[in-house]
């Protein structure tokens, strides 16, 4: 396997909620920028309740919003992969499950639960979902230009196909078979430049004990 697939293959299952979690925070400290977030209200206050709108714009106009919708998005192929999902918001609460699709491999579900100023994040390849915690502080001091790439990238504009929706609360609880770690405990000692220390911690995301194996290979992994 590629290494550049390798990145695709866990940028798309780890970064898409770590692009949603720092939308969320930029958007606790500005507003929804109006050819984004106002657009989408427009449509969704002038078409019927059952009628479905399409909106093009990003992960964060959907959280800021604050209203009850129920979304689908594609994302194009890269490499051989891609993905189809649905984004389920609900007031401050959000669900995002997605399914990844790769030439001559299974396909992969990657979810994940925003909630109380905390992010969830899990995928089918692995019994050990990831935590992110939302906290005042944090938010007050993180400034655009600290968003990751690979962040930033996930926020540009999807085509969202979007209804109005009933919020279902248990598609807010988190699965009982998932053990969830500490997001910051993989990375906090990764910060040196070149250190793919957090990478090798992602690489047992990989649905194969083949392609876990590569990935370790490719960070240098001992």
């Amino acid at each position: 396997m590629k290494i550049v697939k390798i990145l695709i293959i866990v940028f798309l299952a780890i970064s898409l909620p770590i692009g949603a979690y720092f939308g969320y925070k930029t958007l606790k400290k500005t507003t929804v920028p109006s050819d984004g977030g106002a657009n989408l209200t427009e449509v969704t206050e002038k078409k019927a309740q059952d009628e479905e709108s399409i909106f093009s714009g990003k992960i964060a106009d959907l959280i800021g919003l604050g209203k009850s919708l129920k979304c689908t998005y594609t994302m194009n192929e890269q490499e051989g992969t891609a993905g189809t999902g649905t984004i389920y918001v609900s007031g401050t609460k959000m669900r995002g499950d997605t399914t990844i699709t790769m030439e001559n491999s299974a396909n992969i579900d990657s979810h994940f639960i925003s909630a109380n100023n905390v992010m969830y994040t899990w995928t089918s390849a692995s019994p050990q979902g990831y935590k992110i915690a939302v906290d005042q502080e944090t938010i007050n001091d993180t400034s655009p230009s600290e968003i990751p790439d690979e962040a930033k990238a996930l926020q540009e504009k999807l085509d969202y196909k979007c209804l109005p929706w009933l919020p279902d609360q248990s598609l807010f609880e988190l699965p009982a078979n998932v053990e969830f770690v500490d997001f910051s405990e993989l990375t906090k000692n990764s910060g040196e430049p070149g250190d793919s220390g957090n990478m090798c911690a992602l690489c047992g995301m990989m649905q194969t004990e083949e392609e876990k194996t590569k990935c370790l290979s490719n960070f240098n992994c001992e």
